[in-house]
């Protein structure tokens, strides 16, 4: 989010945290991410069968993503705050063990973007769009998919 959009956000200024909270921040951080991975692979197992979701879905899923992308330099803020601080050797080791999750968090949420996007193309309101014989050849495809 850029810094403009940041001073319209109707939740205002963060709260920025002490560095004795840096535990709690680091156990919220790492809980996302591993949030970030179940929801991708939630998406990720319906990639053979995006007919089984419909638009509305898949566009909840991507505001999702982007909502949680948007906030990621909130933490992502708190860090480089911190990193001005006196710092212990272990503080320091470990506001950089969570940046590295945030690179992390950033990239699922754009492969997760990314999915929604294909995911969409196939979804079960695209497949009523279709005419007859799209829906035909549709059938006779996912068919052979499963036979091989």
């Amino acid at each position: 989010m850029q810094d403009r959009q940041r001073k319209k956000d109707p939740r205002g200024e963060p709260k920025w945290n002490p560095i004795s909270r840096l535990n709690n921040i680091a156990l919220a951080v790492d809980s996302q991410v591993d949030a970030l991975f179940d929801m991708y692979e939630h998406l990720d197992e319906l990639r053979d069968t995006p007919f089984m979701l419909d638009d509305a879905l898949i566009d909840r899923a991507t505001q999702l993503y982007r909502e949680i992308l948007d906030d990621a330099w909130v933490y992502e803020e708190q860090f480089r705050r911190w990193s001005r601080e006196k710092l212990t050797r272990w503080q320091k080791i470990e506001i950089e063990r969570l940046r590295g999750q945030m690179t992390i968090y950033r990239k699922v949420c754009h492969e997760a973007l990314k999915l929604a996007s294909e995911l969409k193309k196939g979804t079960i309101d695209r497949v009523f769009q279709l005419s007859d014989d799209g829906k035909a050849m549709l059938v006779v495809m996912k068919k052979t998919a499963l036979l091989n």
